[in-house]
Order: C-alpha cells, then structure tokens, then sequence
C-alpha cells in the first residue's frame, strides 16, 4: 500500500487507508507496525500467523473480530509491537500444528499460547452459543 493511501489523523494516533474498491478502513498502530515488517520479514514462515492475530483481535473491519477482538481477546504490547518477540516466544511452529490460546477468554501471550495439534484445538473449544438442543 503506498504512503499516499493515508489521509490526515482524526485523533490522535487513529489513521484511516482506502483499500482498493475505495473503502476507508480505521487503522491503529498495529497496523504500522505489520507494514514495517512486510519488507524482509513478511517471508517468514510465521508471519501470516502473526498478522492474522493481530487483525481478528485489533481491527473490527475483520471478518473474525466478533469471535475475538469484540469479545474482549487482545495480544499483549510485546506480540502486538514486534513480530520478532512473537517469534523468539513461540519459536518454530511444529509440522502440523497452528496456534492455540489455552484458555479460551486469555488473551494471546506467551504463557497462554502454544501450537497445538487439531485434536487438541478441538477439545479445547469453548461451547458453542446459541445452538438449539
């Protein structure tokens, strides 16, 4: 995205880009900081996984918002600062795993983060609402 995609803060530290269709989307400081990355890091293996926590728990235009970010879910300031703590805390990610909070209302921080197996996501879901019995 190209700096002139940026138009002047409507307070302080908030920051609006227009996406291709012409759609302006609110961005944080988290954003700045993914964008900084994007030049040598963006390649790493982990930072997809990185970048999509920080979108489904910082910016409410993500699809995935509701389920974390609007449920009260965040990432802690060292995570949401610098790819490279996220990737010196959780290390490589293990063949067949994806990231996992253990506790289900913790944030995503080093004591409550692992890469879990798909059985182990699985059962540790928290219930499912509004489902007829």
């Amino acid at each position: 995205m190209a700096d002139d995609d940026l138009t002047t803060p409507t307070r302080q530290g908030e920051y609006f880009i227009t996406d291709r269709l012409g759609r302006r989307h609110r961005v944080g400081a988290w954003y700045w900081t993914a964008r900084d990355t994007l030049s040598g890091d963006r390649n790493h293996l982990l930072w997809r996984t990185w970048f999509c926590i920080l979108r489904r728990c910082l910016d409410p235009a993500d699809p995935s918002f509701k389920r974390y970010g609007a449920r009260g879910i965040g990432v802690c300031n060292r995570w949401r600062d610098s790819f490279d703590a996220f990737v010196a805390d959780m290390g490589p990610r293990p063949e067949g795993r994806s990231i996992d909070r253990i506790d289900n209302d913790g944030h995503y921080e080093p004591g409550n983060c692992r890469w879990a197996t798909n059985q182990q996501q699985m059962a540790n879901r928290r219930p499912r609402q509004g489902r007829a019995k």
